[in-house]
């Protein structure tokens, strides 16, 4: 599962750099609360799928982070099938799999969007400065 904010991408590429790189930090804390919050959400068999939660961001080449993306699934091994964990979207969606992406994400909501205020007062009194 990709949690991609688009709206959220336009927002910071529209800053100013100083307050870019403060939304970034800003963006990448709420993603770790995302993530850990799914990790400590998900169902625990042999443990394969809450390792695979993790961050991913899409930098341009200057470093500018377009995305921030919490993922899960791939590159961990499980130990009872020998295969790449490939059923983090069935335990997501399926039918006896449990939510743990999608709450993680809502339950942030508040605090992205706090960010959010607190980062469009930064660039209003910023643009004022100059």
């Amino acid at each position: 599962m990709e949690i991609h904010a688009e709206k959220l991408e336009a927002f910071i590429a529209k800053l100013p750099q100083a307050i870019q790189q403060k939304a970034q930090a800003v963006f990448y804390k709420l993603a770790e609360g995302i993530r850990d919050d799914a990790k400590r959400l998900v169902r625990v068999k042999t443990g394969s799928l809450q390792r695979s939660i993790r961050i991913e961001n899409i930098s341009l080449p200057a470093g500018v982070i377009q995305a921030l993306r919490v993922r899960a699934g791939g590159y961990v091994t499980n130990p009872d099938t020998g295969r790449l964990v490939d059923y983090a979207a069935p335990q997501e969606y399926g039918i006896r799999g449990k939510p743990y992406m999608r709450p993680a994400y809502y339950n942030a909501q508040p605090l992205i969007k706090q960010a959010t205020v607190e980062l469009v007062k930064d660039a209003i009194a910023q643009s004022v400065k100059t």
